[in-house]
């Protein structure tokens, strides 16, 4: 290619070179070299300029000291810089070598390097400070290499050195040294290129934090390299032929350009040499000029041939960049130096100096990357997501390719790829362990993505899981059967790992399964375990319940039914649970607390139904009422009701002992909860006599209860009842009754038993007499069976005439001293006092007809009528209404005119039997109130 040929490609997007304007004219440049922002510029006439890029204004000026002339010492031929900037070393023509620091004005001579052409130096990155330079190595034309150790104290400004050959010697000149420290295994890696020979070594490192100004790198070159390798025909070419970037590195031949980086991975193995990669020149663009200097961005060479500019991507070998800068005359370019600390780059030639601008580098790398296969490198080099799901669907296919299944599956979930496409591509190759794989990933991936609404997506993919889960189980219980005892063992642990994977998948997704289609899935399969594992997982105790009931299995039922303690559930399945397990049953339903029995009574009335033939003793269903009814105090009189049909109803061998009903109605004798009428027309039903008369003496039907049980041959029953009754009368009614059931039992045979029974009756009913029971007698009796008891009872009607004569005479007296009594009143007198008041109104006592009593207090005959109408002297207010009614009927025109209701004589003798404010008339006023309710209260007279 001719030096006035156009520029090739043009990728100013990534890569673009512009001149860099001085304020001071410079010429003659021999070499340069920018670290950490500091920018060494060495002249052939010895001078070096030293600018900060943070403040280019501002030059720094040194020069070597000359003490006549240049030739004295020589051109400046070489300059080399630390990482950090601080640290310059100079080699001249006459191999002369100088240091000077950053904050010096001063180069020192550096006599142990004396007549030593420098032509490469390694710096340990993590050794060199701001004042000393820490180990290094120096290479010189002649293959030796040097290690050295120079120190700058600025206060005193003196300098401190440590020179020393190595013990590596090689047949030609030294073009590259790299020395790469790692942290994290506190190894030193040092990499040695000289004519074909390339080699490295790696040792760690016995100096905390790589930190030391020992010269020890010498002692770890001096072993055998780990790998070493020797490239035939490579040629000599003058130039920078070296860089190193971190563990990378670039290496000039006259027939290509070796590049790589040392993995320590691969050093057990020795292949990191067959590893490196060989760029022949052959592929890049034809040109008279040999290449002369290399530098390395992260994914890309930059080379310098003649004036030409090349990048080259290092993953493909891709020409990117090329472009032929501009010469005037007299120009010739010199080589690159890269500032790997800030990651820029220069191009210098003897007369300017140009910058190499990289942007957005990362832009299409993954390209590269993902032809090299290189998947993970290509997506932490892109934020861009349709790009990044390119590289998921390349690196997924990569996979599905090489038969990794379970990686392909995981990248498939992260790609757009239609989901039917990568499904059926596992379907056809009859990967089901891949197809689930895709399915938990992909549903991962819905659930994470918030920005959109996925939940049927979810509701499917989960139940498909689910479904696979299930199919794989079924596959591994297969295999069970059917494999030898030596796999059992593993395809066990399989079994448990599935089981185990499937029952932390429910866990994790319950509130996204669907209930129902997931019941359907495991119950098609007739996977009893993760049914019920399912169905405990979401509280379903309703569905396991009714799971359990289908296959009849009561006491899983009821350990379901007591350990969810659903009411509820109790009723619902309580007819089932009851008529099949009636024991079981009733002892769950008492443990279970808040049952309103009255909602279990069809499920026992269904039971009853079906077992009326069971012992009252051996019936579960009345043990539980009994027992509901004892600890509740139950008070509802449907379970008491229902009790007692159960009783009354039951139709065992025993059913006719009425013991249990009796003892249950007594119980409850004080308080009755049941409903009288309708036990009793059940006992009546079914003939529970004793139980129909006790229910008629409890609703006090004592006539009834005596005709029922004298109907029923049940004499002393009657005789019970009998004595219940509260009023003589009716007790003896009932009496004579029961007598003529009794007598009637006597036939004329057995007459001589008539003078017993009478004589039982009689001991027994107290108020019986002879005279009661001789109309019950029969014909066929005689007086003479029966005189005792008549003169006895004769004896006992005069005793009782003479009482009452006795009390005859005695009110005969007592009349008589009333009547002398009343006598007395009549000529007693009272004295009215002048002005005398009426005792309610007030007023003059004298103004219209009244009435004094012995107590001294007088009445208005009206205000005495006013008064007792307000009593509770109920009987004296009718008295006078009847009276006043029959007044105003009687009015008529032959009376008197000016006659008045309070002159009759029937009135007046009303009026005068009591003062109203001595007797019980103003005793019953106690509950009144002191005020009238009727006065409002702004009336009151306060």
């Amino acid at each position: 290619m001719s030096d006035d040929q156009s520029i090739d490609i043009d990728s100013s997007s990534i890569f673009s070179v512009a001149p860099v304007q001085f304020q001071t004219e410079i010429s003659n440049i021999s070499s340069l070299n920018v670290s950490s922002d500091i920018l060494t510029i060495g002249f052939k006439s010895g001078k070096v300029f030293r600018i900060d890029l943070n403040n280019p204004a501002h030059i720094d000026s040194v020069e070597l000291p000359y003490k006549r002339s240049v030739s004295e010492l020589g051109q400046l031929v070489k300059l080399f810089q630390d990482p950090t900037g601080n640290h310059v070393l100079v080699t001249t023509s006459r191999n002369e070598n100088f240091y000077i620091h950053k904050k010096s004005s001063t180069f020192r001579y550096l006599n142990e390097l004396k007549n030593v052409k420098i032509s490469a130096i390694g710096w340990n990155a993590q050794a060199v400070t701001e004042s000393n330079t820490g180990c290094f190595l120096i290479g010189d034309k002649t293959g030796v290499v040097y290690e050295a150790f120079l120190e700058y104290h600025d206060m005193v400004q003196k300098y401190y050195k440590k020179i020393s050959k190595t013990s590596y010697n090689s047949q030609s000149s030294i073009d590259g040294i790299q020395i790469d420290f790692d942290q994290e295994t506190n190894e030193l890696m040092i990499l040695i290129v000289s004519g074909e020979d390339i080699a490295y070594w790696n040792q760690p490192i016995r100096h905390k934090h790589a930190k030391y100004n020992d010269l020890i790198l010498g002692s770890y070159i001096k072993a055998k390299p780990i790998e070493s390798e020797k490239y035939q025909d490579l040629g000599n070419i003058n130039g920078e032929k070296f860089s190193a970037r971190e563990s990378s590195f670039g290496w000039l031949t006259s027939a290509g350009t070796v590049f790589g980086n040392i993995d320590k991975s691969l050093m057990s193995s020795k292949k990191n040499f067959a590893e490196l990669k060989f760029l022949v020149n052959l592929e890049l663009p034809e040109s008279k000029h040999k290449f002369k200097s290399i530098a390395l961005t992260k994914y890309h060479l930059i080379l310098l041939r003649g004036q030409e500019l090349l990048a080259i991507n290092k993953l493909n070998d891709e020409l990117v960049f090329h472009q032929i800068l501009p010469v005037s005359e007299g120009e010739r370019f010199i080589g690159i130096s890269a500032d790997y600390v800030t990651s820029t780059y220069w191009v210098y030639s003897n007369l300017n100096i140009y910058e190499i601008t990289v942007t957005d580098e990362e832009k299409d790398i993954w390209r590269a990357m993902i032809e090299n296969e290189n998947y993970d490198d290509a997506l932490n080099v892109t934020t861009d997501e349709e790009i990044k799901d390119i590289i998921y669907s390349k690196q997924g296919d990569y996979f599905f390719e090489n038969k990794l299944y379970k990686k392909a599956a995981l990248i498939y979930a992260l790609s757009s790829q239609p989901f039917e496409t990568v499904a059926l591509k596992f379907i056809e190759e009859q990967e089901n362990d891949g197809l689930l794989d895709y399915f938990l990933s992909k549903l991962s991936v819905l659930k994470s993505n918030t920005k959109f609404d996925f939940h049927m997506q979810q509701v499917m993919l989960s139940s498909w899981i689910v479904e696979l889960f299930i199919e794989k189980l079924n596959e591994i219980d297969d295999s069970l059967t059917t494999e030898q005892s030596a796999e059992i063992q593993s395809t066990t642990a399989l079994k448990t790992q599935t089981e185990k994977t499937l029952q932390e998948f429910l866990i994790d997704n319950k509130n996204i399964l669907d209930k129902a289609t997931i019941y359907e899935i495991i119950t098609s399969h007739n996977r009893r375990a993760e049914l019920l594992y399912y169905a405990n997982l979401i509280n379903d105790f309703d569905f396991v319940l009714a799971y359990w009931i289908r296959l009849e299995n009561w006491p899983e039922a009821l350990k379901i039914l007591e350990r969810n303690n659903d009411v509820d559930a109790v009723y619902k399945y309580s007819t089932v649970l009851l008529v099949n397990s009636p024991e079981k049953t009733v002892e769950s339903w008492l443990r279970i607390s808040g049952i309103d029995a009255s909602k279990l009574l069809p499920a026992i009335l269904a039971y009853h139904k079906n077992f009326k033939k069971v012992d009252v003793a051996k019936n579960h269903v009345i043990r539980y009422l009994k027992t509901f009814i004892g600890e509740k105090k139950c008070k509802d009189s449907i379970i008491h009701d229902s009790l007692l049909y159960i009783l009354i109803s039951n139709e065992s061998t025993s059913g006719n002992d009425e013991d249990v009903i009796l003892r249950y109605l007594e119980e409850y004798s004080n308080s009755v909860y049941y409903n009288s009428d309708f036990i009793l027309r059940l006992c009546l039903k079914f003939k529970k006599i004793k139980s129909a008369v006790y229910v008629y003496s409890v609703l006090e039907y004592y006539e009834d209860a005596v005709d029922l049980a004298l109907k029923n041959d049940m004499i002393d029953l009657s005789m019970v009842i009998a004595d219940k009754a509260s009023d003589d009368k009716t007790r003896k009614f009932l009496w004579l009754k029961i007598s003529e059931k009794k007598i009637s039992y006597i036939r004329p045979s057995e007459k001589d038993k008539i003078k017993n029974e009478v004589k039982f009756l009689l001991e027994r009913c107290e108020i019986l007499t002879i005279k009661d029971l001789l109309p019950k007698i029969p014909d066929f009796t005689t007086i003479d069976n029966l005189k005792d008891e008549i003169c006895a009872d004769l004896e006992k009607f005069g005793t009782l005439i003479n009482k009452l004569s006795i009390d005859m005479n005695s009110s005969g007296a007592i009349n008589e001293n009333i009547t002398k009594e009343i006598e007395t009143y009549k000529n007693k007198s009272q004295v009215i006092k002048s002005g005398e008041s009426c005792s309610i109104c007030e007023f003059l006592l004298t103004s219209r007809k009244f009435f004094i009593f012995p107590c001294n207090h007088a009445f208005h005959s009206d205000c005495l009528i006013k008064e007792i109408s307000k009593s509770n002297d109920y009987s004296t207010k009718k008295k006078l209404e009847f009276l006043q009614k029959k007044f105003l009927a009687s009015r008529n025109d032959n009376q008197k005119p000016g006659s008045k209701f309070i002159n009759s004589p029937d009135v007046d003798a009303l009026l005068c039997k009591r003062c109203p404010l001595c007797s019980d008339l103003k005793i019953d006023t106690i509950d009144d109130p002191f005020l009238d309710n009727s006065i409002k209260a702004d009336e009151w007279d306060v």
